[in-house]
């Protein structure tokens, strides 16, 4: 979502843009497929957020490019701390472009959240982001600090960052909302508008694991 929310903002395509699904997809000096391992064949962003096609995101990214790619998640609030009041907080990985190390590789794979790693309050504040028309807010978890006296001194919403513009964030809400009604419906509540994406991250690969292993996730 984040990914496409870039590129809708940015004005390079829109929810009805097409393009050829072909799996595997060379792209970013890797190959990329799909996690059902299908070719989808002419699709639409939205079919492509449906469908969770790693090969449409990394289209998406293309039209970016690896900079402004970067950029947006960075302003989504991957790879840096979000500020909230509690000890300990990690950045999370995101590899920028002018690092050493960094490949097209992560271009490709940062676009569907792979070759990258977020703690689950930094993607909780990045759908919030969508879901505040495009700010993004420092998280915070302490409601008041009482001062001498006993006076309680609220804790006021702190504005971080202005990541897409209102229509963007309401275009996207729009897309993932029709998601959860069209397929993803045991997230569906009655009497409310639910807008929301599953996630299927790969666990790293380590001796004591099974390369296989995923993390499942949904966020709304």
């Amino acid at each position: 979502p984040f990914t496409l929310a870039a590129a809708i903002d940015a004005g390079l395509l829109s929810p009805g843009t097409t393009y050829r699904d072909e799996s595997p997809y060379r792209f970013g000096g890797i190959e990329v497929v799909n996690a059902d391992r299908m070719r989808h064949g002419v699709v639409t962003m939205l079919d492509m957020l449906r469908l969770s096609l790693n090969v449409g995101a990394a289209h998406v990214a293309g039209s970016l490019g690896p900079e402004r790619l970067h950029a947006a998640l960075e302003a989504f609030g991957f790879g840096v701390p979000t500020g909230v009041d509690l000890d300990g907080e990690v950045n999370g990985m995101l590899y920028a472009p002018s690092e050493a190390g960094w490949n097209e590789a992560f271009w490709a794979l940062s676009s569907f959240g792979q070759g990258m790693s977020a703690t689950p309050l930094q993607v909780a504040v990045a759908m919030a982001t969508l879901a505040n028309d495009g700010r993004r807010m420092v998280p915070h978890v302490v409601a008041a600090r009482i001062g001498p006296g006993g006076v309680a001194q609220p804790v006021q919403p702190r504005l971080a960052a202005q990541v897409v513009s209102p229509t963007t964030a309401r275009t996207m809400r729009a897309m993932l909302a029709e998601i959860v009604e069209s397929k993803l419906t045991e997230a569906a509540l009655p009497g409310y508008a639910v807008a929301g994406k599953t996630g299927t991250s790969e666990v790293p690969s380590r001796f004591d694991r099974d390369d296989n292993e995923t993390i499942a996730s949904f966020c709304g």
